[in-house]
């Protein structure tokens, strides 16, 4: 509890509920994988699943406690490691005598992360032409074999999935307005130049990693450098700095993070097509290996697993959300579909098909737009904010309730009246969902909101702090 300040608890603790109170796990994973499987079969406009349904998804990733989470990054971790395409030139015989030059006393952290970056980004199997894979490779295909098995440590595994974590929760604790500092400085205005490492810079060009920058590149930079180093500079614009640039960095992440979840999939597993050269895994496969492997479930795939969970209602529930669709479908389109109607065999092969990665690359994508819309409304950013980016921010299964307030005619009731006006920016067609950055921040700001937003102070996380750590917040609180 010593590696947080009294102030962090605020935004933490609120997490922390989040993720710690009682969820029930199988129904955040079924909404998401139905709605998928019933978007694929009937090919309608797809909208974006609520608010609710990726958030608890995103906090049930969170809940090491939970069977779901624990062979979800499972699957990731090997997922991860296997799939990571590099241009890497090397030999085994080179990739082994790196590892015995750095494997000295004084060497140790320099070893260990070289350990690291092999055994997480599928090096070795690169230098061997795939002679030389991972068990899950040769589990999930009956035609492939290896001379061995490339073998990732529990503690690489663990170090690998806390990196995954502890993404997903400075993406948590940015949607707050806090901004999570863990990144080797505790301000901007701290001295973040390269000017002391003059030996670094010119080590890395005197092996042409590097070259120097324009002039006018450098200006650029210590013009910037200079107003964040500036003791005149408020400490508004210094908090304004360091949330948009930790939020930038934390988007990089999570693109990277989502990437790891993409496949290969254009109809079939990735193992099963012919071109997939590079022997990626198929995050479903492996998933369904994990709960296979996993001592706690007695079940082969997610798809059984949830169905068992829920004493067969899913599937049921499935089926009836297949009807209801085929009921909404007009002319020679629903007389296609009637004939179809009673081959549930056909649409329970679908349910089997999906891929669950597909569910946490939409949470991503849901946590990207919400914290760009974030950025967006810090002063200085841009003067005008869609309507859908203050549903984001405002926590709004849908943004029509921003219109509706920022309607000049629209009757508002004794809980609105209490709320700052929007304005809009114009009156055409175009425009009606365009607000002034100004009023957009005085509306978030209201106390009489369900979820009040405003742009907080910077929460300083020592490198100690984890996703589990949260854990120890919820039960000294709960």
């Amino acid at each position: 509890m010593e590696m947080i300040q009294l102030k962090n608890f605020e935004a933490l603790n609120s997490i922390a509920n989040h993720i710690f109170e009682e969820n029930d796990e199988a129904s955040i994973i079924s909404d998401l994988i139905i709605e998928q499987a019933i978007f694929k079969k009937f090919s309608f406009r797809k909208k974006p699943s609520d608010l609710h349904k990726n958030m608890r998804l995103i906090y049930l990733l969170l809940d090491s406690g939970s069977l779901s989470s624990q062979v979800f990054w499972d699957a990731y971790a090997i997922t991860r490691s296997s799939n990571v395409d590099q241009n890497f030139p090397l030999t085994l015989d080179q990739i082994s005598e790196l590892l015995e030059l750095t494997n000295t006393e004084n060497n140790k952290k320099l070893y260990d992360d070289l350990k690291f970056f092999i055994s997480t980004n599928g090096l070795v199997k690169q230098a061997s032409k795939n002679h030389i894979t991972s068990e899950e490779i040769t589990e999930a295909s009956s035609l492939h074999g290896s001379i061995a098995f490339t073998h990732l440590s529990e503690g690489d595994k663990k170090k690998l999935i806390e990196t995954g974590k502890e993404i997903l929760l400075h993406a948590l604790i940015l949607l707050e307005g806090w901004c999570p500092l863990k990144f080797n400085s505790s301000n901007l205005s701290d001295e973040v130049d390269f000017k002391h490492s003059k030996k670094l810079l010119d080590s890395l060009k005197e092996h042409g990693l590097i070259k120097s920058a324009s002039k006018k590149s450098i200006d650029k930079y210590n013009k910037n450098n200079e107003i964040l180093k500036n003791p005149g500079t408020s400490n508004d614009i210094l908090e304004y700095a360091n949330y948009i640039r930790t939020a930038n960095e934390v988007i990089a992440d999570l693109k990277k993070l989502a990437g790891s979840f993409e496949i290969q999939d254009r109809g079939a597993s990735s193992l099963e097509v012919s071109y997939n050269f590079s022997e990626h895994l198929d995050f479903k496969s492996i998933l369904d290996l994990s709960i296979k492997n996993h001592p706690k479930v007695k079940n082969h795939s997610l798809i059984e697993m949830l169905n068992e969970y829920s004493n067969g209602d899913f599937k049921k529930d499935y089926l009836k959300k297949c009807q209801e669709y085929r009921e909404k479908q007009k002319g020679s389109a629903k007389d296609y579909l009637e004939k179809k109607e009673n081959d549930k065999l056909l649409d329970l092969d679908l349910l089997e098909s999906i891929n669950p990665a597909l569910i946490i690359i939409d949470s991503i994508k849901y946590l990207i737009s919400s914290i760009n819309a974030r950025i967006a409304i810090i002063p200085g950013v841009q003067n005008t904010i869609t309507a859908q980016e203050l549903a984001l921010i405002a926590k709004l299964d849908t943004y029509r309730t921003v219109i509706n307030d920022g309607n000049p005619n629209n009757k508002r009731n004794e809980e609105n009246k209490k709320r700052e006006k929007l304005e809009k920016v114009g009156l055409t067609e175009k425009e009606r969902t365009l607000f002034t950055s100004d009023s957009a921040r005085k509306w978030l700001q209201c106390d009489s909101r369900k979820f009040p937003y405003r742009l907080r102070s910077s929460l300083n996380l020592s490198n100690e702090f984890t996703a589990e750590s949260l854990k120890d917040i919820y039960k000294a609180f709960s």
